[in-house]
């Protein structure tokens, strides 16, 4: 990656960078002009798929078109089906079993 000084036009180094995410990284960057030598952080993040992976981490998503473009109902249905298959995974017991021990007035 090539950063440009946003001060004197010139051209920057990454020092260091840090992972955030999987998907994010902030780098570190300094201008190589002497007379100038801003420092700054930039925040760099996958934001979209262009081509699927062949290997691809379960962990890890990244929408294969914009946000922007997606409608928003596609987004909730999305979440409302991976829940509904969550609560069906969950065993429900089918006897419940009592917290009070013995006397029934003591809960109210």
């Amino acid at each position: 990656m090539q950063y440009t000084c946003p001060h004197c036009d010139q051209a920057a180094k990454i020092r260091t960078s840090r992972k955030i995410t999987e998907l994010t990284r902030e780098y570190y960057v300094q201008c190589e002009n002497v007379e100038c030598f801003h420092a700054w952080v930039v925040i760099a993040s996958g934001v979209r798929t262009l081509q699927p992976s062949l290997n691809p981490n379960p962990l890890v998503y990244v929408p294969s078109r914009s946000p922007t473009l997606q409608a928003p109902s596609v987004c909730i249905f999305r979440s409302f089906v991976s829940v509904n298959i969550l609560l069906l995974l969950v065993k429900i017991p089918s006897e419940v079993p009592s917290i009070s021990s013995g006397n029934s007035d003591s809960l109210r």
